[in-house]
């Protein structure tokens, strides 16, 4: 988990810093920090969903063929797949929170 959630943060978090000279643009054209904070962050969710949701049915198909690599957890239990599902979407979150943050504070700052 740990490893995906790393990768999940360099993907992301590069992805939004492709992005800062539009950024860059839009607050120059009058955008507000939160108004493009929310942009990008649901645009981060529309690639986000589809993965988690990919993720899911993978798990809950791949499930009974691990049954006997599993102790006391049954193959597929919601309470896991809820919880990874949970994380991922927070660890999505704050990976692109931070490199908003810091584009558009860098950008405010060379006004």
């Amino acid at each position: 988990m740990f490893l995906v959630g790393v990768g999940l943060y360099g993907i992301l978090s590069y992805f939004v810093r492709q992005r800062r000279r539009e950024i860059g643009i839009r607050m120059g054209l009058g955008g507000d920090r939160a108004t493009i904070s929310a942009l990008l962050l649901r645009q981060t969710f529309t690639l986000l969903a589809p993965g988690i949701i990919m993720g899911v049915f993978a798990a809950l198909l791949a499930g009974p063929a691990y049954r006997f690599l599993l102790y006391a957890v049954a193959p597929v239990d919601p309470k896991s797949l809820g919880i990874s599902a949970l994380l991922m979407t927070l660890v999505g979150t704050l990976a692109t929170a931070g490199p908003i943050y810091q584009a558009t504070r860098t950008i405010l700052q060379k006004s």
